[in-house]
């Protein structure tokens, strides 16, 4: 059975291996899009092309967009793949029933974005995690770091990319932060030993596919600038586990520690992240998400990278391993069957960048600006 899906977030390079895949498995691939220019809008892997308002700043507004091509496009399955995400699960009754809507409930979703009430979930579920304590002002963050005799690290409860991580040690001057309402400060163990990270497709708390990858190149100490799929079955019980008692229905990714008490969780976004990119040349990828079948794994894969990342990595931190990553590493937008996205995503970061300038803000800031969830 083929079907009519409406993709949002379409900017990121594994939303756009997920058009091609969905496409290829001959369903019908509609995108909406917040802003002028996604990768997604180059692909031929995309019957067409929808500019929405943006969830972040007119979030009555984007869920009005949707209903309106869901209902003009007669979509039958809508698949959100970035923050918007959390919008979609908010209002999701205002969406057309005759419509599946792959994600969690909103309530769900938002407990395992808040860094600190995940922390505490894995925790309830008997998980080993990190000490991690909540603070909400300089006040209290004060006193929290001069009781501690050991490396931490600071973060918000909702951030992406590591963007405001802060390593801290307790001989180091204690920052001055800023503290909203909604967006609290964490103060958490830093973990020693090997960073991992999955991506997984669930329905109704059974993992259907699964990847995992070591972490060794990464964007400022965040994302991962380079994937290979890792066998690693510690990991993925750990991750069968979870989703089988929150009974999750959705893409979700996870980042953890190995470490010397074993798997050790740090963070979840539940959503799909670049470790999607992974099942490029799995031929049954596409049904993961709609049949019930035993568990997919890539298997033995190349090692991946989006080789623009790799050019702006090389000229703000020169390296022998990013140099030789990017001769080494296939990139996952260069497509020879969908070779425009691979030109367009020069015409992104130039529009990322412009974004960044005219807000003051980092590169990866403006990438999820007008779609971010920050509580």
């Amino acid at each position: 059975m083929t079907r009519r899906i409406l993709i949002t977030g379409g900017r990121s390079p594994y939303t756009l291996t997920l058009a091609r895949k969905l496409a290829e498995a001959g369903h019908t691939v509609v995108t909406a899009e917040s802003i002028p220019f996604s990768l997604t809008n180059f692909s031929r892997s995309v019957a067409k092309k929808y500019r929405v308002p943006s969830p972040r700043f007119q979030e009555q507004e984007f869920i009005q967009a949707l209903g309106e091509i869901i209902r003009g496009e007669k979509i039958d399955f809508l698949f959100p793949t970035c923050e918007e995400i959390f919008y979609i699960a908010k209002h999701r009754e205002q969406l057309p029933t005759s419509c599946e809507i792959f994600c969690d409930s909103f309530e769900k979703l938002t407990a395992l974005h808040n860094k600190y009430q995940f922390i505490t979930r894995a925790a309830s579920y008997g998980c080993t995690v990190p000490l991690t304590s909540l603070v909400t002002s300089q006040e209290e963050l004060e006193q929290a770091l001069n009781t501690i005799h050991h490396d931490v690290i600071l973060k918000p409860t909702y951030s992406r990319f590591a963007e405001k991580v802060i390593h801290y040690s307790p001989s180091d001057k204690i920052p001055n932060l800023t503290f909203t309402q909604n967006n609290p400060w964490l103060v958490q163990e830093k973990l020693k030993g090997t960073p991992f990270c999955t991506f997984g497709v669930v329905r109704d708390g059974l993992l259907l596919a699964h990847t995992a990858y070591e972490v060794e190149l990464a964007w400022n100490n965040g994302s991962a600038l380079t994937l290979k799929h890792t066998d690693h079955r510690e990991v993925l019980h750990w991750v069968q586990e979870f989703v089988g008692k929150e009974k999750f229905t959705g893409c979700i990714s996870f980042d953890f520690f190995e470490t010397d008490l074993g798997i050790v969780p740090i963070e979840c976004n539940p959503r799909p992240t670049i470790g999607l990119v992974l099942f490029s040349d799995h031929e049954r990828f596409a049904d993961t998400f709609f049949d019930i079948l035993a568990l997919q794994e890539p298997g033995e894969t190349d090692t991946f990278t989006m080789r623009l990342s790799l050019y702006v990595q090389l000229m703000n931190a020169p390296s022998k391993q990013v140099m030789e990553q990017i001769v080494m590493a296939r990139d996952c937008v260069w497509d020879l069957r969908d070779p425009i996205p691979a030109i367009g995503q020069y015409i992104l970061l130039a529009y990322g960048g412009t974004l960044a300038l005219a807000h003051q803000m980092s590169l990866t800031e403006a990438a999820t600006y007008d779609l971010e969830y920050n509580g």
